[in-house]
């Protein structure tokens, strides 16, 4: 008798089933953790899938956490969200990450923006399940014992959790350690700048009040990524970014896309002065178009975070990033291209200020030493961000780390 070959179709079908029961398994697994965390990155969105793990870390009681990729495809005003994480993410968020003793990751490639450079400095007390259908991606975790991967289609993860035999865990003690740390402590941003000047944080829930609700927001890089992924509340509608690749000058052209694209809706544009400068021609696109853009100017008279970088490890020496750098006058620049524009220099006129149906642009006059905080700075974990707590409440839940993550 003659054996004919497996069809191909016969042998998806068999990984697939294979690929089930392993995803059924890491479940199991994960309704064993006391304190058990989930992640959803821009690949859970990009699939699908982001509502439905919400939808179910919900219905079962479980706290979870974002990558700022994952963070658009979410509803961020749900109880079990407790922010977006990373070297600029929430410290809050981290303090979750690093607490947790099982983490369960949806479509992340946990870069180092989110583990920071080192991976000793992430989650050093938790089980790690990464959930990718990247084979690539999920290779590089194969050298650190406390990862467990998990090659899947996240198109397919409505299914998995509806079928799942999966017994939510007893995690009463977790969910009021995470209570209480959270009306415990504050954000941090009140020390981007002095009392007396516009925080960007700030700037950002003030402004947020004031968008439509279907309004497409667009940031761009560098500083004013930061100020806005860290600050944006629960607008409801879409975010977008370049995300690792970061170009200045992206949000600019990126927002005239968006606004040719959907002429009846509002479309906010977050962009620094350097940003600006590198598109600066654009506004004759906006211009001429009629475009319904509100292009909010985060203008700190340089490269902010390259400059905090030059703060940190190269001792304040701002070349090319302060010195040798300059911005022209944005109201003479508006006037040529026919823009309604308007200086912000207080709160206060920011509070009054009035959205448009057409294009406008509102300079945000930022003190030049503005910072982005919280942040991780090099060598450290991922909860121990700046501006520094004193070294009990930087442990996150009362956990003994050792001073720096190499001595793990």
């Amino acid at each position: 008798m003659t054996d004919f070959p497996t069809s191909s179709r016969e042998k998806v079908s068999h990984a697939a089933t294979n690929q089930d029961r392993q995803a059924q398994e890491m479940l199991r697994q994960f309704s064993c953790a006391s304190r058990p965390l989930v992640l959803l990155g821009a690949g859970a969105g990009l699939a699908g899938a982001a509502t439905s793990v919400q939808d179910w870390c919900e219905a079962h009681g479980l706290p979870f956490v974002s990558s700022w990729g994952g963070m658009p495809y979410l509803r961020r005003g749900s109880k079990n969200y407790l922010g977006s994480i990373g070297v600029y993410g929430s410290r809050f968020a981290n303090w979750a990450v690093q607490s947790a003793d099982s983490i369960l990751v949806f479509g992340s490639r946990l870069d180092n923006r989110q583990r920071t450079s080192d991976p000793r400095a992430f989650a050093p007390f938790a089980a790690i399940h990464v959930v990718d259908i990247d084979h690539e991606e999920l290779k590089k975790y194969g050298s650190l014992p406390n990862y467990r991967t998990y090659e899947y289609d996240l198109r397919d993860v409505a299914r998995l959790l509806q079928v799942a035999d999966f017994a939510a865990p007893d995690i009463a003690a977790w969910l009021n350690a995470i209570s209480s740390c959270r009306s415990e402590h504050d954000t941090g941003w009140e020390s981007a700048c002095e009392v007396e000047q516009i925080n960007p944080y700030k700037a950002v829930e003030i402004l947020e009040k004031k968008f439509d609700v279907d309004a497409i927001v667009v940031a761009d890089c560098g500083a004013n990524l930061c100020w806005v992924y860290q600050s944006l509340g629960e607008h409801p509608g879409p975010i977008f970014t370049a995300g690792g690749n970061s170009p200045m000058g992206y949000s600019l052209p990126a927002a005239i896309g968006a606004a040719l694209t959907n002429q009846a809706r509002q479309v906010i544009c977050f962009i620094g002065d350097g940003g600006l400068q590198m598109n600066i021609q654009e506004l004759q696109t906006v211009s001429h178009y009629r475009l319904n853009i509100q292009l909010i100017v985060m203008n700190n008279q340089g490269y902010g975070i390259i400059k905090q970088f030059q703060d940190s490890n190269f001792g304040g020496r701002h070349f090319a990033s302060g010195i040798g750098y300059s911005t022209p006058d944005f109201e003479k620049i508006a006037f040529a291209y026919d823009i309604e524009y308007k200086r912000v220099t207080t709160v206060q006129e920011l509070e009054g200020i009035v959205l448009q149906d057409s294009a406008q642009i509102l300079d945000l006059c930022l003190d030049p030493d503005t910072l982005i905080c919280p942040k991780v700075e090099m060598n450290r974990f991922l909860h121990d961000q700046f501006p520094y707590l004193n070294d009990c409440a930087s442990i996150p839940f009362g956990f003994d780390y050792p001073s720096r993550p190499s001595d793990l």
